[in-house]
C-alpha cells in the first residue's frame, strides 16, 4: 500500500519519515500545481532507500529537462534494481510515450490530473 502525501503534511512530517518527492501534479479545477510525495518509512530507515531515493531522483531530473532518451535509461536502469517500485514504471511508461510524442511547448513538467 502507497501512502501519497500533499505539500502540508509533507512539511509536517519530513523529519521523522523518509519521503519521496513523486511529481508535480495540477488537481482538475485547480490552477495552481502541488508537489505530492510518497511516504516511504521512518526516518531511522534512510539509509536502506538512499540507492532507489537518489537514482529516481536523478531520473526524475532527467524527466524534467525532457531529456527523455536519458530518462528511459535512468528509469530502466532503477527497475532492474527495483522491478516492483510503482512510480519508477509509471515515470518509465510517460518518458518513453514523451519520447515518442513529445509534450506541448511551454511544457512545466506538471502532470494534469483529469480526475480529483
Amino acid at each position: 500500500m502507497r501512502i501519497v502525501l500533499s505539500e502540508g503534511t509533507y512539511r509536517q512530517v519530513a523529519d521523522r519519515f523518509v519521503c519521496r518527492d513523486l511529481d508535480r501534479i495540477r488537481v482538475k479545477g485547480k490552477l495552481q500545481p502541488v508537489t505530492i510525495y510518497e511516504l516511504v518509512d521512518v526516518a531511522e530507515n534512510r539509509q536502506r532507500y538512499e540507492p532507489l531515493l537518489q537514482g529516481f531522483g536523478n531520473a526524475m531530473a532527467a524527466y524534467r529537462e525532457q531529456n527523455w532518451d536519458e530518462a528511459v535509461m535512468q528509469f530502466g536502469t532503477l527497475l532492474g534494481s527495483y522491478p516492483e517500485d510503482g512510480p519508477t514504471q509509471v515515470f518509465l511508461q510517460r518518458a518513453l510515450d514523451f519520447r515518442e510524442r513529445a509534450p506541448e511547448a511551454g511544457w512545466d513538467g506538471v502532470h494534469v490530473m483529469k480526475s480529483k
